[in-house]
């Protein structure tokens, strides 16, 4: 591992264990989470800053996350997510919607949406083939976001994209191993503290079409989102995180 990478990686991962002291964080189905090799995590976007605090928390492992880029607004901004994105090694792309109805981020242009989205997969499939592990955000917006979503109400899902499913496909090709791709769900409530759900599920079958699996995979997540209280949060195998604060 490159000494920048891992720098970086110390450095998130303590911040995202101050972070996580703002939330009352459960953890439920760790286990389904390889502990080593390659690992795609089809992840549910529900807010901004805590989905990442959540599970970069939560999982004892490296996590390299695909972010969004397009809300930066000026060069500088852009100039200091780029450096952390390298540092990091997270793959970043654009989403072309960002730039309809006059959204066109100001430090992005339009023409260079296709250039990320190659570079995020590419490096997405040189992480999973060196058997890292990969969140994808497939829903692509929150909806607590202090930026642009089409998002309206806490709770609601957008149809999944199909760029993990392209991931997974192309790291088979690459490798030859059906990395898993696991489910993980999460649920707020929101309150002067907020209540935070994150749970993980077996991993979904990948012996199917791309369209099955982001089916499958979408169908999985919502079913793991389920509000805070309901039977959902008590599987066999949950772990109750330890209390932060």
């Amino acid at each position: 591992m490159r000494i920048g990478e891992m720098m970086a990686g110390r450095t998130i991962a303590a911040a995202a264990r101050i972070a996580a002291r703002k939330i009352d964080l459960a953890v439920h189905g760790l286990g389904h989470v390889p502990s080593s090799g390659p690992v795609l995590i089809v992840a549910r976007h529900a807010h901004h800053l805590y989905d990442g605090v959540a599970l970069l928390s939560a999982v004892p492992r490296r996590l390299h996350l695909v972010v969004a880029l397009d809300w930066a607004r000026t060069r500088a901004e852009r100039a200091l997510l780029e450096w952390g994105v390298r540092r990091a090694r997270w793959p970043a792309l654009l989403r072309p919607d960002a730039f309809a109805d006059g959204r066109t981020p100001g430090a992005f242009g339009r023409e260079e949406i296709a250039r990320h989205r190659i570079a995020a997969v590419r490096l997405a499939v040189d992480l999973l083939a060196e058997g890292a592990a990969v969140v994808v955000f497939p829903e692509g917006y929150p909806e607590v976001d202090p930026h642009f979503t089409p998002k309206t109400r806490l709770g609601e899902m957008l149809p999944f994209r199909d760029g993990f499913a392209v991931i997974h496909r192309l790291a088979l090709r690459r490798t030859g191993v059906d990395v898993p791709v696991v489910p993980a769900g999460l649920a707020y409530e929101p309150g002067a503290r907020w209540r935070a759900a994150l749970r993980f599920g077996p991993a979904v079958s990948t012996r199917t079409s791309r369209e099955a699996l982001v089916r499958s995979a979408e169908s999985r997540v919502a079913a793991l989102s389920a509000p805070i209280g309901s039977r959902a949060t008590a599987p066999a195998d949950e772990r109750r995180a330890r209390s932060h604060g």
